[in-house]
């Protein structure tokens, strides 16, 4: 089988360039009214040009494509709170001390070092764009200072001018993105010196190629035998080559777009024609409101004899008043206000803000908490299909690529001998992945409500429903901090020290009973005695 070279890299990402094109149209609309500092799919602007803001008449697409961007970051990867855990598939295997203290241990460290590097700048980026255009690409590496010989490095790529690329299965494994560097940065970076190109900027322009090794070898340490290979040319030729161990790139798509297979059916695509039609309707808007407050007017000929003076205090000398009016007419503005209301509902529906936002009520009985779970839940309902394809574009290979970088780097403490051949894998605990879980919780609730019921009626206890088990997993869901929660060992010797209470108890009870029967029977027969004695004397 012939190997995929640097040079078929280059040729499809020419050819998908090319074949774009009517896609980058459509992104740079999109960038016009969403995001404007992504605007240049089709034309290079200067930082701060006021062109990127010219088509803007209004906020509410850019409202909520950032509103919708922050919510995925808080709550799948919160700064805040434990979004990810280090964990076994053999769950026996992790309650061993010496793994449960290598994991708890491994799991702090990542923690630390999301902390410390530029994550969460990088993946409210990456989100703002992927709710914009569909698509994101995150790159993940890491950088060795003098100060700190590890850093992790995110990037969120700008997929303008970024094209990919994939294999038999589908699955994007190729990356080819179009740099600008000055000849000083290409010094510090690769230890080579390059004239520029002549550009007004003075700028050199390079690709990065990013694609699988054709030469690679499980298991080989050597970096030529490596899965990834990163060259970054210049005029098509390579002049310098980085190895990865991982994929050192993430692409996570909305839903594909069945013509195409990589790029990704946006909020904003999907209500793009709202976005146009409201932006427009707020233009005439404005003019209809500059018109009711400077109102044009007419005149007949020769009626005015001065200058016309419309500015406050001015005097314009005219024949007669009759001569000289407001202009009749004009724009229903109302009818723009409502019909802009509705537009502006509809983008918001599109993006699911309206699930999202507490209701404003005026005047009326505030939201209630179950109406808020209720809004929340319907919410992840409508992101279910992103927030899955999150988790498995770039979440997941992307901790898997932090976990291999910090490892390799001697940034984690050894393995145990016990975990030896044990498959290691990551679990999701954010905010938004407990609340796709709430069914669970909801359902086990509902289970044991119905169990009791069926108790009380037949009079038996259900032996069906496992209910410390269901009240554990529930707890789980909910999010209920370890702290509080008493572990199994615990809850048995309670269990055992309850048993050994009853247990004193019951032989107490016994032995008060024994002895009260002792008691009675010791004055039974003294009775007796006295009776027999009562009787012969009577004799």
């Amino acid at each position: 089988m012939k190997k995929y070279t640097t040079a078929d890299a280059l040729r499809t990402h020419e050819s998908r360039l090319a074949g774009r094109k009517t896609w980058d149209t459509v992104w740079d609309e999109i960038a016009y009214y969403v995001l404007p500092s992504q605007t240049g799919f089709i034309t290079d602007f200067s930082p701060g040009e006021k062109q990127r803001w010219s088509r803007r008449f209004d906020n509410t697409a850019g409202y909520a494509n950032k509103k919708l961007a922050n919510h995925l970051h808080m709550s799948m990867v919160s700064p805040s709170k434990d979004w990810f855990e280090v964990q076994l598939k053999d769950k026996e295997l992790g309650s061993v001390d010496a793994v449960k203290e290598w994991l708890d241990d491994t799991n702090e460290k990542m923690y630390l070092a999301f902390a410390e590097s530029n994550f969460n700048a990088q993946i409210n980026t990456f989100f703002q764009i992927f709710c914009a255009f569909g698509t994101g690409c995150m790159d993940v590496n890491f950088q060795s200072k003098p100060d700190n010989p590890f850093t992790l490095l995110f990037q969120s790529v700008d997929i303008g001018v970024s094209t990919f690329d994939y294999n038999e299965w589908f699955q994007i494994d190729t990356k080819v993105e179009e740099f600008k560097m000055t000849p000083r940065q290409i010094s510090q970076r690769f230890d080579k010196d390059f004239a520029s190109d002549g550009s007004a900027d003075g700028k050199i322009e390079i690709l990065k190629v990013t694609r699988p090794n054709p030469d690679y070898e499980p298991g080989s340490l050597a970096p030529k035998k490596r899965a990834y290979l990163v060259e970054w040319c210049r005029n098509k030729k390579v002049f310098a080559t980085e190895t990865a161990y991982e994929q050192p790139f993430m692409v996570a798509r909305t839903s594909e777009i069945k013509q195409d297979g990589i790029y990704g059916e946006g909020f904003a695509l999907n209500c793009l024609s709202d976005i146009r039609s409201i932006n427009e309707l707020k233009r005439l808007e404005l003019r209809a409101a500059e018109k009711a407050v400077d109102k044009p007017l007419i005149a007949s000929p020769n009626a005015v004899m001065s200058d016309l003076h419309t500015e406050a205090g001015g005097v314009t000398i005219i024949r007669s008043p009759r001569d000289i009016g407001e202009l009749p007419g004009g724009m229903d503005i109302q009818t723009v206000m409502y019909t802009a209301e509705d537009l502006r509902r509809s983008i918001l529906m599109t993006y699911g803000i309206t699930e999202l936002d507490v209701p404003d009520r005026k005047d009326q009985n505030p939201v209630t908490a179950t109406e808020i779970l209720i809004r929340q839940e319907q919410a992840q309902k409508m992101l279910g299909a992103s927030v899955g394809r999150i988790k498995d574009e770039l979440l997941t290979p992307m901790l898997t690529r932090v976990f291999g970088l910090m490892h390799r780097n001697g940034r984690l403490l050894p393995m145990p001998e016990e975990l030896s051949g044990a498959d290691v894998e990551i679990s999701f605990i954010g905010p938004l992945a407990k609340a796709q879980r709430s069914d669970d919780a909801s359902a086990i609730a509902r289970a044991m409500e119905l169990s009791m019921g069926i108790a009380q009626m037949t009079g038996k206890p259900s032996k069906v429903i496992d209910y410390d088990k269901a009240e554990r997993v529930s707890f789980d869901i909910m999010g209920v901090p370890a702290s509080v929660i008493r572990s199994e060992d615990e809850v048995a010797q309670m269990e055992a020290e309850e048993q050994k209470a009853a247990r004193q108890q019951a032989e107490q009870e016994n032995q008060m009973a024994n002895a009260q029967v002792e008691q009675q029977q010791a004055e039974a027969g003294a009775a007796q005695v006295e009776l027999a004695q009562n009787i012969r004397g009577i004799g």
